[in-house]
Parts: structure tokens; sequence; C-alpha cells
């Protein structure tokens, strides 16, 4: 059997995906995993700025887009998919999806669905909806039976955010806490952009402050990272890896980076409403917390 299955990042997704793995147990499946992306979006996400186009997928946004889909198949399917298909599309959904069906000409396309009625159905529109009324192959909607996932989640990735203060380091100890043998600990501290001087923008800092001093201060960054680790870190396990990001938008940027990296949490500091410097960071903090689709961990410091 031929399956064509029409992958998005939703619960309804993932519920289909683990229907179908009871379908395994019959017999052999030859499983396609298609997912549709808008490139424009995906750059956004995760805070590209080079080789922007509509119609095509940079290499980049390209391979971690086929990272996460196949994580999550694996995660609800058991199995690893016999491919998975990315394809950007610059005009609706359903639409290119319908192009990869007439190619492929699976035996049976299946897909989530949100079963949306009304003003919902209308504002939002239902892929899989117009896939059984245009589909030339036979198609299985499974619809979401409602309630959430019961199961614990593993942690296998994490991202630490610091600004090297008392509470961003309590977040980076926390992270290693929340992981088995084997996990990875990303450590990040988002630091201003360098900007090269220009004889027609005046301006005394980027004039002074030269390429081998800004190298040389990524490097002072990376080492202040590195310390940070936990003296037993590789006793328990588990792995560091460095992560600098030059961005003005530090919130932006933690965010962007999670979704870059695909980590299954992300912790950061809270420090308290002491004085403006804490509640400038804790701003850093509430904006992380509003815009991280990721489960997002907040950690004080160790009140003596």
């Amino acid at each position: 059997l031929r399956v064509l299955f029409a992958y998005a990042f939703d619960k309804t997704s993932d519920l289909a995906l683990r229907y179908l793995a009871k379908w395994q147990k019959a017999g052999p499946i030859h499983i396609s995993v298609a997912h549709v992306d808008w490139p424009p979006e995906q750059y956004a996400r995760f805070g590209l700025q080079h080789g922007l186009s509509h119609t095509h997928n940079d290499p980049v946004v390209q391979g971690i887009l086929e990272r996460d889909v196949r994580r999550k198949v694996v995660e609800q399917l058991g199995t690893d998919p016999a491919e998975i298909l990315i394809e950007p599309s610059f005009g609706s959904t359903e639409a290119r999806l319908m192009q990869m069906i007439q190619s492929l000409r699976p035996d049976l396309v299946v897909c989530g669905t949100h079963q949306r009625t009304g003003l919902s159905r209308f504002w939002r529109g239902s892929v899989s909806l117009e896939l059984a009324r245009r589909c030339g192959s036979n198609i299985l909607l499974v619809p979401s039976p409602g309630g959430e996932d019961t199961r614990i989640p593993i942690h296998r990735e994490i991202l630490a955010a610091t600004d090297f203060t008392e509470a961003g380091d309590a977040a980076i100890r926390q992270a290693y806490s929340l992981l088995p043998a084997g996990g990875v600990v990303h450590l990040l501290h988002v630091t201003e952009p360098h900007h090269k001087s220009s004889n027609l923008v005046p301006n005394t800092e980027s004039q002074t402050y030269t390429p081998t001093d800004h190298h040389r201060h990524l490097r002072h960054l990376h080492s202040r990272l590195e310390r940070l680790k936990p003296a037993d870190a590789e006793k328990q396990g588990c792995q560091t890896r460095i992560e600098i990001v030059e961005e003005a938008d530090t919130a932006s940027a933690i965010c962007q980076t999670a979704e870059r990296l695909g980590v299954d949490a992300v912790c950061i500091g809270f420090g308290g409403f002491g004085n403006l410097g804490t509640v400038f960071r804790n701003s850093v903090a509430q904006s992380v917390i509003e815009r991280c689709p990721r489960p997002v961990l907040v950690v004080k410091p160790t009140v003596p």
C-alpha cells in the first residue's frame, strides 16, 4: 500500500500519524510524508536574512524542515517514513498537494482534519475539505478525537539563553538537570550586531570598533559560555553546544534560534523587579513566553 501523508505542524496531524501507525501492524506500507511551506514565513521564523525567495526554499530552510518533519513522524509513527517531501508554495497549500498527488499517484492519501465549521472554516479554510473534493485518489481524513496528549514529553535538546546575570546562569544549570544522558544543551548569548563604518554615515563607535575587535569580542563571549558549563555535565552524558547570535532584538533572536535548532524547550532567567535593569531583562523573558511556540521554562535565581 503506497500512502501519501499530508503533514502540518499541528496536533491533528500528529494524531492522524498515530492512527496510521496502527495500520502498519496489518501489513507493509510505503509511507511518503509531504509538507508544504511558504518560504517567507520560514525565513522569518528561523531568523534567516539571505536568499529570500517566495517560490524556493533556501537549502538551510529545506534541511531544517526535513529534520523537523522527520522527528515528528518518527515520534508518532514509531518508524522512519520511506521519504519526506518538502515543497514550497506561493499559492494555496491544497493546490501544491494536488500537484504532488497527481505526480506520485499514491493508493491512499491521508491527512488530519480540524472539522472546522461556520466562520472558522470561512476565515481559516480547510485543506482537508479541498483535498476531499478535488483529490483523484482514495483519501482518508482522520478527525481529532479531542483532548490533550497525556504522554510525558521527553526533552533531548534544550536552549538555555543567558545574559551572564545570576538569573541567566541559573537557567543554564536548570537546563542540564532536565536532560537524560545523551541530551544536548545549546548555550545561547545574544549580542548587538557589529556595524561596519561608513563614510556616508559618521559613527564614532563603528569607526573605532574594528572587525578584529569584533572577532575578539565573539571569542570572549564563547569562552564565557564555555565556563558556564557545569563541571559534571559530561559525566552525566550531556553534550554542550555554543550559540552566539548577533541581533538587536534579543527576544526574537531567542525564539528564532529555538526554531532553527528544533529544541524541545527553552530555559530563560527571570530576575524579579528590583531595578530598571531587571525590568528590561524580564521584558525579554515575557516576550519570549508570548512569542515562542515551544515550552518555555522561566528560572529564578536561588534566594540565599
